[in-house]
């Protein structure tokens, strides 16, 4: 069929085939993404018709999507689709700004031989395009200038193919919701006024209340880092949706949440934030349009997550049946973590208590108050926030912001009240030491490359660290921090580190190398062999006689610190042994297990005898990977992180 021949119908059909597609897959079926198969075969014969001129029927199509409001199964309106995929079609990281232009001059042909709302609204897509490529990332105030002038034509380009399309359409009574939209995408670059930005949303509403973008643009505004200003997002969520209620309910509220929470600039529902019940209805009406799509199935499963409601999520993982998408989650792993939390009915297992922290992995925990708090935070997605838990309730303590810096490490050492921190400040990867509840920090030092692990002395007179680069520094907290470093330390970077009770010796491994350096004499101690062919933990006995290392396999090595003689081996049933730490008292040691399995194996704490070099007992609880474990102070329970996005707390006395 060709588009010349497209009956009001074929789009609906697209949609049609889609709901096929999907049902008819096996579970799992592989990710859906930002387009289905289907969509991006009508985007490619857009840009057909474009590249061949036959620009008619490229109009006719356009006019005929304008017509009937249509989306894609994954809620994208097919409009806003199409003007994306004619003003750029390449958005990765293979545009540039000559390619950009090179769909300039394609949209100039278009416009001198065939002017339309379509070329116009294309045309101030490319230019927007372009004024992005222009400006790059970061804030407004780190621009330089020799981009700025460029950005600012291609806008006044932009502009002017906007005014373009508004006297076209004006002059033949077209209302075409790209208009508006775009003036909302340019005056985010070019510092429009509030009440303008208000006034294309209300002329967006007016073609179409349930179109997602103008709501998306409208959000990105209020950020506190373009020109909001704190709880500017929820005094817009709640009034908009109040305005627009007769025609879309809580849908706009919903909107604007999930815009908050996928751009972090909220981070958890509250009684004075965002609350779930209003967005549940907003979801679940936006839901109506497309009852299948799995975008927004997968979306209200995922906020059903975070708000800790099983009911919800469970519905919506049965419409899915298997499917998951990148749109709400980053992969298959993410999918599985909120599956397993809405259908664990023995949540507790063999722990004393689960604190359930939401659809994010967390891998790292960290004591605090002599045990009776505790940090938790994924390190692979920088956080904005300090949050501290509650060891008996699992309840929250408190929050902390640190925005617009970046918290990326914690360590597994607290000193006195204070804790040492790791965080991204001015893109450099800083180690801060201070009281987290009041966010009150002070830097120790600065390193070249991501911490992997971080420590100190009980008495934080020593503070190490070792970074991605294979790097260990140490510094030494006199009056003023005095740092060290050994470069190329270890071959393969560096995963572990862990210091002698009196800071006087490191001990850090990577893969095969384990060894030990003087924090005195700066010179290398002893390198020793190992069986395990990638290490990835260390730890140091609190009376400094015993060093531990595991990795890869099921083996947990022991050695004297004095002689360096091997004491032995603890075999575990494991394929890998993400964390171990020993007890306070020396006695016993604690590791977490890690599966390379699809799907994912759940991970075990595994509680240890040092000198009889035994299991004494394999605690479960865990749905997925356990990546760390610690001992409270007291030495009377263990606490573990795991890729489930939990917390628990264990007997450790147990035997």
């Amino acid at each position: 069929m060709t588009p010349a021949c497209i009956k009001p119908l074929y789009l609906k059909t697209i949609s049609c085939l889609l709901l096929g597609i999907v049902f008819n897959s096996p579970i799992p079926v592989k990710a859906q993404h930002d387009f289905d198969s289907d969509i991006d075969e009508l985007l490619s014969e857009v840009n057909s018709l474009l590249l061949n001129r036959e620009y008619a029927e490229l109009n006719e199509l356009i006019a005929k999507t304008r017509e009937q409001s249509a989306y894609s199964i994954n809620g994208t309106p097919l409009l806003t689709a199409i003007y994306e995929h004619l003003g750029s079609p390449i958005r990765t990281t293979r545009q540039t700004v000559v390619s950009i232009n090179d769909r300039k001059q394609v949209l100039d042909a278009w416009i001198s031989s065939e002017p339309s709302v379509g070329a116009y609204v294309a045309m101030a897509d490319c230019m927007f395009t372009l004024a992005f490529e222009h400006r790059g990332g970061g804030f407004a105030s780190t621009i330089p200038p020799a981009r700025l002038v460029p950005m600012h034509e291609a806008l006044e380009q932009a502009e002017a193919a906007l005014d373009q399309a508004e006297a076209y359409a004006a002059d033949r009574d077209i209302a075409d919701a790209g208009i508006p939209l775009y003036r909302m995408r340019v005056g985010l670059l070019t510092g429009t006024d509030r009440e303008t930005m208000q006034q294309y949303l209300n002329e967006s509403a007016k073609i179409d209340p349930w179109l997602q973008p103008p709501i998306r643009a409208m959000c990105q505004y209020l950020q506190p880092r373009w020109y909001g200003e704190e709880g500017d997002l929820l005094a817009f969520a709640e009034n908009w949706s109040d305005e627009m209620a007769s025609q879309t309910g809580d849908y706009s509220y919903a909107m604007v949440a999930w815009g908050a929470f996928n751009s972090r600039d909220v981070t958890h529902f509250s009684e004075d934030g965002f609350q779930w019940p209003r967005m549940k209805r907003g979801v679940l009406q936006w839901l109506e349009q497309v009852p299948d799509s799995p975008m927004r199935l997968g979306g209200i499963a995922h906020f059903a997550h975070l708000a800790g409601d099983r009911e919800t999520a469970q519905a919506m993982i049965e419409r899915l049946e298997g499917r998951w998408t990148t749109g709400t989650f980053p992969d298959f792993a993410s999918h599985e973590r909120t599956v397993r939390w809405a259908f664990d009915t023995d949540s507790i297992g063999d722990s004393l208590l689960v604190a359930e922290l939401g659809p994010k992995r967390t891998t790292r925990v960290s004591v605090l108050n002599e045990g009776k708090q505790f940090i938790a935070f994924n390190r692979q997605r920088k956080a904005t926030e300090i949050i501290a838990y509650d060891t008996e309730t699992g309840d929250e303590s408190y929050r902390r912001s640190v925005w617009p810096e970046r918290l990326t490490f914690v360590s597994d050492q607290p000193v006195g009240d204070l804790i040492d921190i790791g965080m991204q400040i001015r893109g450099r990867t800083t180690v801060l030491r201070g009281d987290p509840e009041t966010a009150e920090f002070v830097i120790i030092g600065q390193s070249d490359g991501y911490i992997q692990s971080l420590t100190a002395t009980e008495d934080g007179k020593v503070v190490a660290m070792s970074d991605s680069g294979g790097n260990i520094k140490f510094w030494l907290i006199e009056d003023a921090p005095i740092p060290h470093e050994w470069k190329d330390a270890l071959p393969n970077g560096t995963s572990s580190v862990a210091l002698s009770p009196n800071g006087d010796r490191i001990f850090a491994g990577c893969d095969q190398s384990l060894r030990m350096w003087s924090t005195e004499s700066r010179e290398l101690v002893h390198t020793f062999e190992t069986i395990t062919p990638r290490n990835h933990s260390v730890d140091w006995s609190s009376d400094g006689k015993i060093l531990a290392a595991a990795g890869a396999g099921n083996k947990i090595e022991l050695w004297n610190a004095e002689d360096f003689s091997k004491l032995g081996v603890i075999e575990l049933s494991a394929e890998f042994i993400t964390s171990i730490e020993i007890s306070p008292d020396g006695k016993r040691l604690v590791a977490g297990t890690w599966s390379s399995s699809v799907p994912t194996k759940p991970g075990q704490v595994i509680l240890c005898d040092i000198k009889r070099q035994q299991v004494l007992k394999t605690l479960h609880g865990h749905r997925m990977n356990v990546h760390e474990v610690t001992f409270t102070p007291d030495g009377r329970k263990i606490l573990s992180a795991s890729d489930d996005g939990s917390v628990r707390v264990w007997d450790a006395l147990q035997n």
